[in-house]
């Protein structure tokens, strides 16, 4: 993935409870991104770890934090290019 192509990405994410009693997090902005856990709290700390996974399958290596969460969702997550915020990161501090 070229570098001038690499933009910060919102991913929102929805929770729903599977019969077992697990929940599973899906995201219609990463498809492919399918996390299930016991607990909601479980879950809302494996969700970054697997958006991380997922960029990183493509050679890219991302800052990943969550942004806001819904009444209807898993919350939303941004995931940044770490090229991108180290860039950032040097610009402020100038």
């Amino acid at each position: 993935m070229p570098s001038a192509n690499l933009k910060a990405r919102v991913i929102r994410t929805r929770v729903e409870q599977g019969k077992a009693g697990l929940f599973y997090a899906t995201s219609p902005e990463l498809r492919g991104l399918l996390v299930a856990q016991p607990t909601i709290a479980d879950l809302a700390r494996e969700i970054p770890a697997a958006i991380k996974e997922m960029y990183a399958a493509c050679g890219v290596v991302v800052v990943v934090t969550p942004i806001e969460a819904g009444e209807d969702d898993g919350g939303s997550f941004v995931a940044i290019p770490a090229e991108i915020a180290r860039k950032q990161l040097e610009e402020n501090a100038a």
